[in-house]
């Protein structure tokens, strides 16, 4: 139990160190000119699974803050500046930890047969994903709605479906589920292995 104490603290200080590095370097998004795509959310999500909801929540909190600062010091696209706002940056991104966790939690009591790890997973990460960025969008088109009317030349609203459906939602959705199914697994099966020797 100790050493698998240690392992979760581990990850979790991991994780929070590829977000960090994630965000201050180039690796973490891809630029559009408009809003940029993010690749930090691949941590949190992949922490949320392995460390449960309180650890995606942790995550989650840290990639808020940090895009909140980033969106300060080196804003990539027209709309990153908005993100300067605690109440778009943060609460979305601790969403993405707590809902994946709980996801993948629920999941792995409902599904059965051999590829239960990897189903619940992938339906946690995609879902959990997509819900983040639901509410990303949403608090954006709330809080900023005449200023994103302006910046896309047309409607707030049709801006929050075309970014779900496309660029942000499609996009950023798959990477987690394709990255996160054989990341995960992996460091489940490290784990097991931590226990049964722990156990004997």
């Amino acid at each position: 139990m100790k050493r698998q104490k240690t392992f979760q603290m581990a990850l979790l200080g991991l994780f929070s160190a590829l977000i960090i590095l994630m965000s201050l370097t180039p690796i973490g998004y891809i630029r559009t000119g408009i809003v940029s795509i993010t690749l930090v959310h691949l941590p949190v999500i992949i922490g949320a699974i392995l460390l449960g909801w309180q650890g995606g929540l942790v995550l989650g909190g840290v990639m808020g803050v940090l895009s909140m600062i980033i969106a300060y010091v080196m804003p990539g696209g027209a709309m990153d500046v908005f993100f300067q706002n605690p109440l778009v940056a943060i609460p979305s991104r601790m969403a993405l930890g707590l809902i994946t966790g709980l996801l993948f939690a629920g999941f792995s009591k409902i599904i059965r047969g051999r590829a239960k790890t990897a189903a619940s997973i992938g339906l946690a990460a995609a879902i959990g994903k997509l819900c983040s960025t639901v509410l990303t969008l949403s608090m954006l088109v709330v809080v900023y709605h005449n200023q994103i009317a302006q910046l896309t030349h047309g409607s707030a609203i049709s801006f929050l479906i075309g970014s779900i459906i496309t660029i942000n939602g499609l996009v950023e959705m798959v990477a987690g589920v394709l990255i996160a199914i054989p990341v995960c697994t992996a460091l489940f099966k490290a784990q097991r292995k931590l226990i049964c020797i722990n156990g004997n």
